[in-house]
């Protein structure tokens, strides 16, 4: 796994939190907003500017270790599948083995174990993610249930995960997979990854997980408490040079829990409350 700057601090913060309470500002590799002086009326501790910072986000979330998950092998693509020989029902599998072809796409399986069934013919035509085996994983992982106030966050999907075991080790890599009966509603959606085979952890252990979602790079950003929105877009009041003020639209990236990207609608250097419009 490639080792990012963002995530590496991010992680850091993740194993010094207390259990209930995770600080993730120490994702945003910059200073904190400036106040500048304000027109008659105004505090100056209202009044932030937007600057460019780098964003890591990571999702906290609760877990508990699980004994030999399944995890299912999707389709990367649509199409007509062909299985590989040997692609059977208590067959061993190696993480990068080829266990199916689309195509001339390969279809490669994301961890080692063994073949708990083959869901689809062979020759069978199928949609894009659709599984196409499920995998009993030989070691331990981790079940989480990501909370709906925390999926606007998921972006692209998680890329990597952390975890960080009560009464055990801290700071493990988890690969993050498919979970074979995955469920989503009201409350969240589910999320498994699989911890190294020689993590020394049994069944029913507590874990916080952190769940690497996306990086940005000195991106336009302005602290989260500034704008009414968190997700797509959002309104922030921004000041004018003669004192006055507007409400603006502005399109939303990633954020760190702490600042948010801006892709649209505000400049580097243009100063807006540090307030929320519409909150008291």
């Amino acid at each position: 796994m490639t080792r990012r700057p963002g995530l590496h601090r991010a992680m850091t913060a993740l194993a010094l939190a207390a259990a209930s309470v995770f600080s993730l500002g120490g994702c945003t590799a910059a200073s904190p907003s400036s106040s500048d002086a304000t027109s008659p009326g105004t505090s100056a501790a209202e009044i932030v500017r937007v600057e460019k910072r780098s964003l890591t986000s990571v999702v906290v979330v609760d877990g508990s270790v699980v004994a030999s998950p399944t995890f299912v092998v999707p389709a990367p693509v649509a199409g007509k599948v062909g299985y590989r020989h040997g692609i059977t029902r208590g067959a061993a599998v190696r993480r990068g083995e080829e266990v199916a072809r689309i195509g001339a796409k390969k279809v490669m399986a994301p961890a080692s174990g063994e073949i708990a069934a083959v869901l689809r013919a062979n020759g069978a035509t199928v949609a894009a993610q659709i599984p196409l085996a499920s995998v009993r994983y030989a070691g331990f992982g981790v079940h989480a249930r990501i909370p709906v106030t925390d999926q606007y966050r998921l972006y692209d999907g998680a890329i990597s995960a952390k975890v960080n075991v009560e009464s055990g080790p801290s700071g493990l890599d988890c690969r993050i997979v498919r979970r074979t009966a995955a469920t989503s509603g009201g409350d969240g959606v589910d999320a498994l990854c699989l911890l190294p085979l020689e993590a020394p952890v049994v069944e029913g252990l507590v874990a916080k997980v952190g769940l690497y979602t996306g990086h940005r790079e000195s991106v336009p950003s302005i602290p989260l408490d500034s704008v009414s929105g968190r997700a797509g877009q959002g309104v922030v009041t921004r000041v004018l040079a003669d004192g006055g003020t507007e409400q603006v639209t502005v399109q939303l990236g990633i954020t760190d829990g702490v600042h948010i990207e801006v892709t649209d609608g505000l400049e580097v250097g243009d100063r807006i409350f540090g307030q929320a419009p519409g909150i008291k």
